[in-house]
């Protein structure tokens, strides 16, 4: 069995505050050692706080330098692949999505 140099990722998009869901998802990701990795848009809040989780806001999509955050449509399901870029660039092997 081989193991990862890099813990996997999980991805997803949210405009809505954390809820129960996001919630259990980022603790899975820690009990795990995963990141978890959410994609903002124009209409998630302002101030996304949730333990476990990296929030990607527009601001932080376009800060972050990837050329993308600038072309991708706002208000659509493209912005996920910003948080993939992220997931990358961080060393992540293995990238698993949900919505």
């Amino acid at each position: 069995m081989s193991s990862l140099s890099s813990p996997p990722a999980l991805v997803v998009t949210s405009i809505n505050d954390p809820n129960p869901v996001m919630k259990s998802l980022a603790e899975g990701c820690q009990a795990h050692g995963w990141s978890f990795l959410i994609a903002g848009d124009s209409k998630s809040p302002s101030v996304y706080e949730l333990d476990g989780a990296t929030f990607l806001s527009l601001d932080a999509q376009v800060h972050e330098g990837y050329s993308l955050a600038r072309a991708a449509p706002i208000r659509t399901y493209t912005r996920k692949n910003i948080a993939y870029l992220h997931a990358m660039r961080a060393g992540a092997e293995v990238i698993v999505e949900t919505d």
